[in-house]
Parts: structure tokens; sequence; C-alpha cells
């Protein structure tokens, strides 16, 4: 099989060689395909996420033969956008609201782009949102907006599907499954693009139960494919630090952005990523239907505010020293991230990553110490641990100390020791540096100040033993790098123009540079879907 078109005649004419070279809007393939096709649709899509199944909606309301192609079986499909919030942010008032965008994206991001975006975010609600089936749109009082101090701030508004699960993506599926035009295939992942001599998009090649198929797209390939989450390798070259773990999907693992560099695709936005101290590690757990590494797949830690139930613990660096004060608010990717993400140039080391939890009896008898399904038979939910596990925390982390999940000691030198058996404990827990930073922290209690950090008194109480502690590491909510691209959500190359026939949306590229505000990703997943869809559908089939 070929993954491009061989020229057979390099001369047919100067006028055949202009027709070639003319409008995407009409442009044919250069020359005749000489490829076996197994599948094709007017427009294929990469992905049962938010933005895929928008863009497989709006394509589908316009009369296009859509194939959907999922990497993940049925059961796991839904990409991040069924394992987060399910929540979507939009300006009630455009010019404030405009304000906001630019700012918090300030020197990041393509101005045009983000105005755009904030304009059509303005109207999604009834421009596409309130069609859905079993739509029931509410306000959402949370990140409304999340970085107050921004201006235009009093003009961002969260929306929700109605509290709780993940009902924005249900709304979606639900909607997508009333079309006959739309065609679902799972476990069949899309490994490499097809294209012309001249760069233009003919198809993909993805594997149908395990054989490459050549899958023609008669008018559109669109990368819905998400961010790159679990490609070690793509984080550890764009992330200020690792280990880093995350909270969305395990399928993520960057495959359409590497589909999108091998024809040219410029890329963007690799330095911006959501994340904050709240990956706890539970290895030995068996789930998700043995296509991925369980145990690279984190909980998400819950004592990371100073008020959470008795507040009875602390941050400690791989020392044993604390850096920060544990109050400290946290937004998507900003608030405890600077603390964690430091790298000591003289040791070589990030000497957070793990940060410690030290906690006492008192704290470990309060509830879990890590969200968890109430439930065996909870199949939805925030996070894909949550949604995906089924794994219930025992009321007093006492099974989570047996599996070694979490360390338990009498005695701070024990506990010490006992860290630095952990996998990443590397030996540098100090027991006397972290002996004498709890006889610190207690007296601090005692006299009713934190003269460190400014931890407000009536969060703070001593510890007292047993003693618990937990490795946390920075858990990613999404990436939000990848192919750039533009209003129409077309695919650029290195000199931004517009690679033909190909887009991509959602978080594969996400156009948020650095700041990013709870709910966006979900709104832009819609918008760039509407936007893919609509210019893809102006195309004549390049085959016709």
């Amino acid at each position: 099989m070929k993954d491009a078109i061989s020229r057979r005649n390099l001369i047919k004419g100067a006028a055949a060689a202009t027709a070639a070279a003319g409008l995407a809007s009409v442009a044919k393939a250069d020359e005749a395909p000489d490829i076996e096709w197994g599948l094709e649709a007017d427009i294929v899509v990469l992905g049962t996420g938010g933005a895929g199944l928008t863009t497989a909606i709006t394509a589908a309301r316009a009369g296009a033969d859509v194939l959907v192609l999922e990497k993940a079986c049925e059961e796991d499909q839904g990409g991040n956008t069924r394992v987060s919030g399910n929540m979507w942010c939009i300006p009630t008032d455009l010019e404030e609201g405009l304000k906001y965008y630019l700012k918090a994206s300030e020197r990041t991001s393509d101005n045009e782009y983000l105005t755009a975006l904030a304009t059509a975010a303005h109207t999604i609600n009834e421009d596409f949102i309130g069609d859905l089936e079993g739509a029931n749109i509410i306000e959402f009082p949370m990140f409304s907006p999340e970085y107050d101090s921004l201006p235009g701030g009093d003009a961002i508004q969260s929306y929700m599907m109605g509290f709780g699960g993940n009902k924005l993506w249900i709304c979606q599926r639900e909607t997508a499954a009333q079309y006959d035009n739309i065609r679902f295939m799972y476990e069949t992942p899309g490994i490499r693009l097809i294209t012309d001599t001249k760069g233009m998009i003919l198809g993909v090649v993805a594997l149908v139960d395990g054989v490459e198929t050549n899958v023609k797209a008669k008018k559109a390939v669109v990368l819905a494919t998400g961010g790159y989450e679990y490609n070690p390798l793509m984080v550890e070259n764009s992330y200020p630090g690792w280990p880093v773990y995350s909270r969305g999907t395990p399928y993520n693992t960057g495959d359409g952005i590497k589909m999108a560099q091998k024809v040219g695709a410029q890329l963007w936005h690799m330095n911006a990523s959501d994340s904050g101290p709240a990956a706890m590690l539970c290895p030995g757990i068996d789930f998700g239907h043995g296509a991925y590494d369980s145990d690279r797949v984190p909980a998400n830690f819950s004592y990371t505010s100073a008020s959470a139930r008795s507040a009875g613990f602390i941050y400690v660096d791989k020392h044993g020293k604390r850096f920060m004060p544990e109050n400290r608010p946290d937004h998507h990717g900003y608030g405890r991230r600077e603390y964690i993400f430091f790298y000591d140039g003289v040791k070589c080391e990030w000497p957070r990553l793990p940060l410690w939890c030290i906690f006492d009896e008192q704290q470990a008898q309060a509830g879990p110490c890590a969200s968890a399904p109430a439930t065996e038979d909870t199949t939805d939910g925030f996070t894909w641990f949550y949604a995906h596990s089924h794994y219930v925390w025992s009321a007093d982390n006492s099974a989570e100390v047996e599996k070694g999940w979490i360390v338990k000691a009498d005695t701070i030198e024990e506990l010490a020791a006992k860290m630095n058996e952990m996998p990443d404990g590397e030996g540098k827990m100090d027991a006397e540096t972290l002996q004498a930073t709890i006889e610190n922290y207690n007296a601090m209690c005692e006299a009713g100040e934190d003269t460190e950090f400014g931890r407000p008194a009536d969060s703070m109480r001593p510890l007292v033993g047993p003693f618990y502690a937990v490795p946390v590491y920075p858990n990613q909510y999404n990436t939000q790098g990848g192919p750039k691209r533009n209003t129409k959500a077309q695919t650029l190359d290195a000199f931004d123009e517009p690679i033909p026939r190909l887009y991509n949306v959602g978080e594969c590229g996400a156009g948020y540079g650095w700041v990013y505000n709870g709910g966006w990703n979900n709104c832009e997943s819609m918008i760039s879907g509407i936007w893919a869809a609509t210019d893809a559908m102006t195309l004549e089939d390049w085959d016709a």
C-alpha cells in the first residue's frame, strides 16, 4: 500500500497544471490515485470526543456521509470530553469577554483566532448546544470567571447540562446517533495520512481489525484525536518537569499531532497545558479493557486545600522541607504549579516532583485522601480513574496502606525510611529534616501563626502520630498543543498556509496559550468542529 500518489506523467499540459494549482474548493488529486481504497466517506473524522462528534453532527446535518474512526473500544469512547467536568464557558458580553480572552492568552495565542473563538462562543448556546438531544442548559457558578483579576471577567459564564456525570457528552453522542449518515468504527485508529504528490489530503490509513486499510475522504479528514498526555516522550519534551500523570483518557498519545507533523503541519501551544498537584498512583488495579497500562492512570488526590476536612496535613519536598502554603488557591494550570515545577539547578533535580503529603491519624480517619467512586457500579464521572476503575476507597485509608499506595508509621524516622522505599522516594528523604519540619509546623500551630508561608491559623492544627505519607504528582488535565489552525479549523503548515483538506479540532491543537479558564476546551471543541465541518462542506469531492 502507498501513502502518497506517484505522479505517472510529469507534464499534463499547461491547462491541467493550472487546474491542479487552483482553489481548494475545486482542486482534484494530482494525477489519478493509484490506491486500493477499503473504505470511503465524504468526511472522515478521527475521534469521538466533543470535537469529533460536533464535526460529525454538523457535517451530517449538511448532508455529508460521515465516517468516525475511534481508536478506543466502544466502552472507552468519548475522549477527554466524556471524563471532563462537562461544562463550557462563554462570554455573555462579547466586547468585555474578548478582553478576558486576549489578556488570558497574552502574547501566546493568535488574536484573530481568539476573537473569532470568543465571537462564536458568545452565541454557541443558541447556535448549537441548545439543539442537542436532551439539552438542559443551566448556569454553573464555578470558573465564572476563574481568574477574577483579569479585565472582562464579569462577562464570563460557565454552563452545564445539569449537575453531575458526563451529560454534555451524552447529549452529543445521542444526537449523533440520530443520523443514519454518521457511521462509527471502534478500535480503528488512524495511523497516517494519505496525500497526493502536492500534499493534498486524500484520506487516512487506519487499522481495521489490525490490518492497514486505506480510507478515502472525498472532501476532508478531520483530526479530533485529542492531546498527548499519555505520550511520555512528548510530555517530557514540552513540559517543565516530570514525572507528570494525566486524569484524562489514556488513548491521548499524540497520534493526530504526529500524523499532521508528517504532512508538514506547524505546531503551536506546546508549552501550554493544565495541571496541578493532584495525582496519586494506584498500581495493581487492572481496568480499561487491556488497552493501556492502568498503573499510569492516577486517582485524584483530594488533600489539596487547607480547608479539606480537618486540615491535618502539610506538603514537603523530597528532602522533607515545606515549600508552599498548602491553602494556596489552584486554577487550571496555575496556583500551585509555580511551586511544584521548580528545578534546582545546583542539585540538578526537581525536588518537588513528586511532592509528599504528610498527614496524621485524625486526618486519615476523616475520610479518603483521594476522590473515587462511591460505589462499584459507577460508569461515568470526572477523570478516567473515577469513571472506569470502579475502585471504592476505604473510609479510613487503611486498605490503601495495605496496598502500599500510602505509607504509615508510628514515628517520623520510620516514616522517612518507608518513604525512601517508595518507587519515587529515591532515598532522599532525610528523617532529621522531616522531623524538624513537623516540629516547627506544630509549634506554629500552637502559636497560631504560620511564619513560613502565611497559611491561615484556623486551617492549621498540630500533626500527631501515627503518621502517613503519600507521593503526589502533577496531574495533567489536558494538553493544549498540537497543529496550528485558523478560523476555519484548517491545519496550517510552517508558512501559515492551509494543508488542503486537512482540519484539526478540539484539544488536537487548541487555540489557548498559557492561562486557561475552566470550560474553554469543551466550548472550543464544539466551535472548531462546526468550523471544520462547515468549511469542508464547501469543497467538491477531489475524485469527482
